[in-house]
């Protein structure tokens, strides 16, 4: 089982003659609940106990996706505002295999799903006290991508009734939207130009359904399609260099 989640953010400025240059970086912690990703994995599960009761062999269940630790890197002008363009990655991935054995057959199992987000962002930030309290918003557009990767055993003992049978196949979805957010940042001084800090924020980027070459992203095979949504908070840890220009 894995279950991985990295952010990453690049940003590039727009400069503003005579402000301040300022280079950021920090890791956080991340809450992505994707209900309808870890939905599959739940029905997925009730699966692979079913069977792991009942045959040889063993297929670890899969994990949830609802936390994470992230990475932030910006950079951005301005003094008493700041004007900047990010870069934004995420990456989340969680997955299963092993096998089952009846006698000389083997049942392979192979689950996985990987769940990447890009995002070019525009963030405008305002100190409410000077390098010591900021805020700010940013929006973009969001570009989404799900890969699934799905091998399960179509020729188990007939007289099952599996609680779920979880999709046979490889394929990769996309979604597009627009994304937006807001943050508010505590910076300490350490010394000239460099601040230590603390970070809230919350990112909106609710990208509907994924589609594929052939049909919608439907894992848990409800018939609704699963909303990718990777509306999340972050608490995070940040270090901040400035340099006058």
């Amino acid at each position: 089982m894995k279950n991985v989640l990295v952010v990453a953010a690049i940003g590039l400025a727009v400069p503003v003659l005579g402000a301040t240059l300022t280079v950021e970086s920090g890791a956080y912690w991340v809450q992505v609940p994707l209900p309808s990703i870890n939905s599959f994995f739940g029905l997925a599960n009730q699966t692979i106990r079913f069977v792991n009761e009942r045959l040889e062999g063993n297929v670890p269940t899969l994990g949830t996706a609802t936390t994470a630790l992230g990475l932030r890197v910006g950079e951005g002008y301005g003094d008493t505002w700041k004007l900047g363009f990010h870069l934004v990655l995420a990456q989340l991935e969680n997955g299963t295999s092993g096998s089952w054995r009846q006698g000389e057959q083997e049942f392979p199992v192979r689950l996985g799903v990987g769940v990447g987000l890009s995002a070019l962002e525009l963030e405008f930030a305002l100190w409410l006290v000077p390098e010591l309290i900021q805020v700010g918003v940013f929006g973009g557009v969001g570009l989404a991508q799900v890969r699934y990767t799905g091998q399960f055993p179509q020729n188990l003992p007939t007289d099952w009734t599996l609680p779920f049978t979880p999709p046979v196949g490889d394929e990769v979805y996309a979604a597009r939207s627009w994304v937006g957010g807001l943050f508010a940042r505590l910076f300490l001084p350490v010394r000239l130009g460099v601040a230590v800090g603390a970070e809230v924020g919350v990112r909106f980027a609710r990208l509907g359904v994924p589609i594929g070459p052939s049909s919608v992203l439907d894992l848990n095979r409800d018939g609704l399609g699963d909303v990718l949504d990777f509306t999340a908070l972050w608490l995070g840890l940040v270090v901040k260099l400035s340099f006058p220009l």
